[in-house]
């Protein structure tokens, strides 16, 4: 049985698409409250740019996907962009299926915070 590359392609989408489909289920759920203005077609991009977040560090699985769903809803939909944060989502040390533990082990609360209120593309003060 041959596949070709267009059949592969729908295969991904679908997977994509599935797993979007699941981390807006888990949002609703878990996150209730605070995605309840957003609309089904809003919050499935948002979990498909979340998708593509991840892909950009390298970052697939599931886990993966609903963790950096919910930070952007939780803490800023471009916490990523934090330079600690991005440090530590890009470590080429750690590998991929471990990252998320590895931020949530050498993260602190002051980065996540800084994260939330300075917001992205604007320099940190020096500590």
């Amino acid at each position: 049985m041959i596949i070709r590359r267009e059949q592969k392609s729908a295969l991904a989408e679908r997977q994509r698409r599935a797993q979007c489909d699941l981390a807006r289920d888990y949002l609703r759920a878990e996150l209730r409250d605070l995605v309840a203005d957003l609309g089904d077609d809003a919050l499935f991009e948002h979990c498909r740019e979340s998708m593509e977040i991840g892909l950009a560090f390298g970052l697939s699985d599931h886990r993966s996907v609903v963790w950096l769903a919910a930070m952007r809803v939780l803490i800023h939909p471009r916490f990523h962009e934090h330079p600690r944060l991005r440090a530590l989502l890009a470590d080429p040390r750690v590998p991929p299926e471990a990252r998320i533990d590895h931020v949530l082990a050498e993260a602190t609360e002051l980065d996540f915070h800084e994260a939330a209120i300075v917001g992205p593309g604007i320099p940190l003060a020096e500590p």
